[in-house]
């Protein structure tokens, strides 16, 4: 969302909990009104109370994704699988993700993986160093 905020860019949220997602949208309605304040346009911000295993789902989703960020630490296997499948999938070659957790993709050849810092000071970092075509920033 703080992407969207700074870059315009459009961000979409997908989570299984029902809870987390209305706290989000609290969250994004506080955030807009911030931004709008301050005379600046954010991108569009979507949060999807769903299973991003589903096939469907990301299968909409996917295809147009150029960055991926992923709070993976707390996934099971089983979900690590089933995304590396949807990723090897779905995903354009310059697909970038950007995980907390290392290692699960090693087989993935198709996309390139970073591993961020479970801090977000650091994925910004990361992100803003994408969004502009690979140019140092320092922030």
């Amino acid at each position: 969302m703080q992407i969207a905020a700074e870059f315009g860019c459009t961000a979409i949220g997908i989570e299984v909990r029902a809870e987390l997602v209305e706290i989000a949208n609290a969250m994004h309605k506080l955030i807009s009104e911030a931004v709008q304040s301050k005379g600046k346009k954010m991108g569009e911000v979507t949060f999807i109370h769903g299973d991003a295993t589903d096939e469907s789902l990301m299968f909409s989703i996917l295809p147009r994704t150029t960055i991926i960020f992923m709070n993976n630490y707390c996934y099971p296997p089983s979900m690590q699988g089933a995304l590396e499948q949807l990723f090897h999938a779905a995903l354009q070659n310059n697909t970038r993700i950007l995980a907390i957790k290392a290692r699960w993709y090693i087989s993935c050849q198709i996309t390139q993986f970073n591993n961020s810092k479970i801090f977000s000071r650091t994925y910004f970092r990361v992100v803003k160093k994408i969004l502009s075509g690979g140019k140092d920033l320092k922030n």
